[in-house]
């Protein structure tokens, strides 16, 4: 057991919901191929969650606390 925890040194881990189509094939690494071709190492996730619908208010906005964090 490491004295020190890296989460809390290094700040938060990214983590990306993804919601998918009914019959879509998109696989995690898929995503993650896309991110590093467009984004900063530092800013490719690494945990994506797929989920059936992303949680919205009225207004259409997404509701992050209510994402499984």
């Amino acid at each position: 057991m490491l004295p020190w925890n890296p989460r809390h040194a290094y700040g938060q881990r990214i983590r990306a919901f993804v919601a998918r189509t009914e019959h879509s094939t998109l696989e995690a690494d898929d995503i993650r191929a896309y991110v590093k071709l467009t984004l900063a190492r530092y800013k490719v996730p690494r945990d994506i969650v797929f989920v059936d619908t992303l949680p919205r208010n009225s207004t259409g906005k997404i509701l992050t606390r209510d994402l499984n964090l």
